[in-house]
């Protein structure tokens, strides 16, 4: 990631949890939604942020009977926007049950987020357990919802897994691993 697009300090923490991704199943935007449903009667101040494209109008429409003032959707966010709602957020979660690569885990810790993920490959990489976030069994509700009650109820934690999780994404950004590739692939020419 480019650091340059993300705030270089901290933003005040609101209580949000955010969500970025295609409304598509694999994304796991419905286990988010049951698991939130569970612990908020316990967290009546904390706000579900979705933002994503529909792709999946069927799941869409499940799903869009449970926003309410908790719940809340975005389709079109503009980058600038998504950043500042990930720097004002305090918790990250993308249960995705299929990840490439968790470039949306990177962006949401260079905003000192804590992340929630399933137990992938690719977001294994990313996700340091208990340091920078949590590591949940794909699609399991239950697990996640633990995660979550975990998370609000302790800020404490939420900032030292924060903090962590900036460290982190600086040490994968372009501005570090730049001068490692060409270092590379000069060895490489030789």
């Amino acid at each position: 990631i480019d650091l340059h697009e993300f705030p270089f300090a901290k933003q005040k923490k609101s209580n949000n949890i955010v969500f970025v991704g295609r409304i598509v199943k694999h994304k796991g935007i419905d286990l988010l939604i049951e698991a939130f449903e569970k612990i908020s009667k316990d967290f009546p101040e904390w706000k579900l942020k979705i933002f994503g494209q529909v792709q999946d109008k069927k799941l869409f429409e499940k799903i869009s009977k449970k926003f309410n003032g908790n719940i809340l959707f975005n389709e079109n966010t503009e980058r600038k926007q998504l950043i500042e709602e990930l720097s004002q957020a305090s918790v990250f979660a993308l249960p995705s049950s299929q990840e490439a690569f968790g470039l949306a885990f990177l962006e949401a810790m260079a905003c000192w987020n804590p992340c929630i993920g399933a137990k992938l490959e690719s977001v294994k990489q990313i996700i340091e357990e208990n340091e920078t976030g949590f590591l949940i069994n794909a699609e399991d509700e239950k697990d996640l919802s633990n995660k979550l009650f975990v998370l609000l109820s302790q800020k404490k934690l939420r900032e030292q897994m924060g903090e962590k999780a900036r460290k982190k994404a600086e040490n994968l950004s372009i501005e570090n691993l730049s001068p490692q590739y060409l270092d590379f692939f000069r060895e490489v020419i030789k």
